[in-house]
């Protein structure tokens, strides 16, 4: 591959090979460009004063000339992520926040770590798992271990491929977890799993059959719940079981929808799957 120009500075001016000089956008508000990498190229770029000092002008020249000519991004240019980007944003070194334990942290694409891939294949394992859900270093920023339940916040748009790549697998955690600590004790949780509470720690479990046992629990709830909704509501049911779609009202028809709305109205909280349900319709 051919490399590209070099670039001679000095402490006065900067000079780059092959731009046209001198270069004046107060005057011709363009930047004339010739060089050659693959082939000979000319670019003709256009330069709106707005109002900027001459110097401030002929400091953007010069970054833009910079930049096509080593091929990176200087701070007077834009560039659109491609396909291989892993931030939605413009620029990848944009900070973020997080609050973890009352310790403010801040990160960038760049300085937040690829997270390692986690298996819990025992009931041991499992019941680690609700622990490091809240309380894990699997993933550190500054120091500071990035609890389980925090991934979603630091990866999906700080850098989403990653997030993309892990997030069925976390969504998997989260349900299992919440499905654990809606149960009043461990005994009463492995016995709705059909697993015996003399079961060995070491025993292998299996991850897609508890979904299965929490999903049906969930849609049993939901089923109930719905139902005693249409019956303590019957004479509101419509006016209160309703949702907006643009502009037009509707009203809700499929059981959670109407479980949800049901349990919302009667202050009943402790229903983790309701939670997870109003993450994602803020997501959308």
């Amino acid at each position: 591959m051919p490399s590209p120009p070099s670039m001679s500075t000095s402490l006065e001016t900067e000079t780059v090979p092959n731009v046209s000089t001198p270069i004046t956008p107060s005057c011709s508000r363009t930047l004339d460009l010739n060089y050659n990498i693959y082939t000979t190229s000319r670019h003709i770029i256009a330069l709106e004063s707005n109002g900027k000092p001459i110097d401030l002008l002929h400091s953007e020249a010069m970054s833009i000339a910079t930049s096509i000519f080593s091929r990176s991004p200087s701070r007077f240019t834009t560039i659109a992520p491609d396909d291989n980007s892993d931030s939605r944003s413009i620029s990848t070194a944009k900070k973020k926040a997080i609050t973890v334990d009352g310790v403010t942290l801040c990160y960038t694409a760049e300085t937040l770590p690829d997270p390692p891939t986690l298996s819990y294949k025992t009931r041991e394992a499992l019941e680690q798992l609700v622990k490091d859900w809240t309380s894990s270093s699997f993933v550190t920023i500054e120091g500071v271990g990035i609890p389980l339940c925090l991934w979603k916040r630091v990866y999906s748009w700080t850098r989403p491929r990653v997030w993309d790549r892990i997030k069925d697998q976390w969504g998997k955690f989260k349900f299992i977890v919440g499905g654990y600590k809606s149960f009043s004790s461990p005994e009463q949780f492995w016995e709705a799993m059909s697993l015996p509470t003399t079961a060995s720690p070491g025993r292998r479990i299996n991850f897609t059959s508890i979904c299965n046992i929490l999903r049906d629990l969930r849609k049993e709830r939901d089923e109930t719940d719905a139902a005693l909704a249409k019956e303590e509501y019957s004479n509101e049911f419509e006016a209160l079981f309703t949702y907006k779609k643009r502009g037009k009202q509707y009203m809700l028809k499929k059981a959670p929808d109407v479980a949800r709305c049901y349990r919302l109205l009667k202050g009943i909280t402790d229903v983790y799957w309701d939670k997870d349900d109003q993450d994602t319709d803020n997501e959308e």
